[in-house]
């Protein structure tokens, strides 16, 4: 992503990333990636992390209801009527690997 933005490693990390619980994490604007625009969508798409492209699939979807709740409001792919244990066994009913292992 450093080189797509024309950027050293150290400066792409200073300028977009933080550091939390030893891992390394994009920063967020309210609430979305830095990268995240409303009108232009991601700003790197062509070189976003693989985690990025699993969105809204998110493994932490199926984990916590939560995040699920987070990720749906902001997704207008959601309809606003699913619920977490239905996504859940839509999920795994369509034979596809759940998201993590203990979902």
């Amino acid at each position: 992503m450093a080189h797509y933005l024309g950027l050293t490693e150290a400066d792409f990390l200073k300028r977009f990333t933080v550091e939390r619980g030893g891992r390394i994490e994009m920063k967020t604007v309210n609430g979305h990636c830095i990268f995240y625009h409303s009108e232009e969508g991601c700003r790197v798409h062509p070189v976003k992390p693989d985690r990025c492209r699993e969105w809204p699939l998110h493994p932490s979807i199926l984990k916590d209801p939560e995040n699920f709740e987070i990720i749906r409001s902001s997704c207008p792919g959601f309809a606003e009527n699913l619920e977490w244990e239905e996504l859940k066994k839509i999920f795994i009913e369509a034979n596809h690997e759940p998201l993590g292992r203990d979902h």
